[in-house]
């Protein structure tokens, strides 16, 4: 059977990040799939629920629905959706890759790094962003105060990075508080991973899984509970962390 999933993974394979395309959704004739390519090896696969549709009209089924919703948000078209939703979210994706203090690797590669530049400037506490290959769509911030590294994970949206349940559109502003805050207690007031995060796969590729569950908010700029998914070629994505290590 074809897998129409990872046909457009294909084709999104050698564009930049940031590239998208829709496609319809294994879920049924009711839904549409978002999928953006958030690094190499790295897509986000977002629903969009179609409304005003006569499942028993096969050319209603056909036509793109009278509304589009991707979660709590609603748009009369794909036009719309593009301006709306993919861009502004794309051009924060952008913004963090071509940050000074991200590193791309996998997360050990990236905590090496930092272990490198810690022991050359070891009375500053060292961080820096990564692509979450876990959990497309999330960045990780790691940061080393004396010997470990941890790790705390931060949210894509199109209103901006969701880091410890605020919303901020600019990072540099999300590093000041970050700075000022890395003392305050991360117990009930750290937002899991599940309420960061764009989404949390079920399973990794590397078993033949291909979808991921529903998880709570996710880009969308309302507390939208939209059904995300994810692919990573680069790891085994087995477990899923907390919101914090």
């Amino acid at each position: 059977m074809l897998n129409f999933t990872s046909v457009f993974m294909q084709f999104l394979s050698d564009k930049d990040p940031g590239e998208s395309i829709f496609r319809p959704s294994s879920r049924g004739p009711s839904y549409l799939t978002l999928t953006i390519k958030i690094h190499d090896g790295v897509y986000a696969h977002k629903d969009i629920v179609e409304g005003g549709k006569e499942l028993k009209d096969i050319t209603s089924l056909l036509r793109i629905g009278k509304t589009l919703k991707i979660g709590e948000d609603t748009f009369e078209d794909l036009d719309e959706v593009m301006d709306r939703y993919v861009d502004p979210l794309v051009t924060h994706l952008k913004t963090m890759l071509n940050y000074r203090k991200f590193r791309t690797g996998m997360k050990t590669e990236v905590d090496e790094l930092l272990r490198i530049e810690k022991a050359e400037y070891p009375m500053r506490i060292v961080y820096s962003f990564g692509i979450s290959h876990e959990h497309p769509g999330t960045f990780i911030l790691t940061y080393i105060r004396s010997t470990n590294p941890h790790h705390e994970y931060i949210g894509l949206y199109p209103k901006g990075f969701r880091f410890r349940k605020k919303m901020f559109e600019d990072i540099d502003r999300l590093v000041a508080y970050f700075q000022r805050h890395i003392d305050d207690p991360q117990n009930d007031s750290a937002p899991s991973i599940r309420s960061v995060a764009a989404m949390v796969p079920m399973r990794s590729p590397a078993t033949g899984g291909s979808s991921g569950t529903s998880v709570g908010s996710g880009w969308g700029g309302s507390n939208s509970e939209g059904g995300w998914r994810g692919h990573s070629y680069d790891r085994d994505r087995s477990s899923t962390p907390g919101s914090r290590t």
